[in-house]
């Protein structure tokens, strides 16, 4: 494993022989792979605290948060308009919806 430029890169080398022998014959079968995967850090991750390990034939690894990406969310207050008549807009399904009597204030 690797990290290099928000680059995380992971290497593997497969290895596989087997073999047959008989006494009118001997059969061989081998094969060999470098499987390799990169994958893109986003910016949250403190790529210098990347760490790995590796148990029981699972590969764990760790991506740290930057300081600045687990500071918590800033909450604002929602102010009430000060125009009695002021039309109330809600979000449903990430879209506005509009009371249609909104247009005689606008």
């Amino acid at each position: 494993m690797s990290v290099s430029d928000d680059t995380l890169v992971l290497k593997g080398e497969k290895r596989q022989a087997k073999g047959e022998k008989d006494k009118n014959y001997y059969f061989s079968d081998r094969s060999y792979g470098l499987p390799q995967r990169a994958f893109q850090l986003p910016s949250s991750v403190d790529c210098n605290q990347v760490s790995d390990g590796f148990s029981n034939g699972v590969l764990t690894i760790t991506l740290p948060k930057t300081a600045q990406a687990q500071q918590p969310a800033k909450k604002t207050e929602v102010k009430s308009s000060s125009h009695p008549e002021a039309p109330v807009i809600s979000l449903r399904h990430n879209r506005a919806v509009i009371p249609a009597e909104t247009d005689r204030l606008l």
